[in-house]
């Protein structure tokens, strides 16, 4: 977090913050607290206070449990635009926790977490891009 923090305090301007699985509580957690973000699309992200980590997880990532335990108490401007792109099958995050609160839902017809994660990345970044440009005139899936 630490790192993200330096780079939108050095920021002039609107900035879009994409965060995909457990780097979306940090896009989150970044939204919430710099008034410059303007868009915050999360995929296949960790989204919710209620998420279960597993023990895994938890000793890849010492910080994530409590950086998701956080995500309770945020409020976001309303002039932000919040988008959570998520699998139809996503077995490593379920739907409900997949879902930033107060976001518009983008359900994939891509199965699977990484590979929904590398199509968003990929092959479907111009409709990544499109969120982030156009919050009007979005093209369907």
């Amino acid at each position: 977090m630490a790192r993200v923090k330096k780079i939108l305090e050095k920021m002039d301007g609107p900035v879009a913050i994409i965060g995909e699985s457990a780097g979306a509580t940090v896009a989150l957690l970044a939204a919430a607290e710099y008034k410059n973000v303007h868009t915050l699309i999360t995929i296949c992200g960790v989204a919710q206070p209620t998420t279960p980590i597993s023990p895994y997880l938890q000793h890849r990532a010492p910080a994530l449990p409590e950086a998701v335990k956080r995500l309770d108490s945020l409020s976001f401007a309303s002039s932000l635009s919040i988008h959570s792109l998520r699998s139809w099958y996503d077995p490593v995050v379920g739907k409900k926790y997949s879902v930033a609160p107060a976001a518009t839902v983008h359900t994939l017809l891509v199965p699977g977490h990484l590979f929904t994660i590398l199509c968003c990345l990929t092959v479907l970044s111009w409709y990544v891009i499109r969120l982030v440009r156009d919050k009007e005139h979005l093209l369907p899936l």
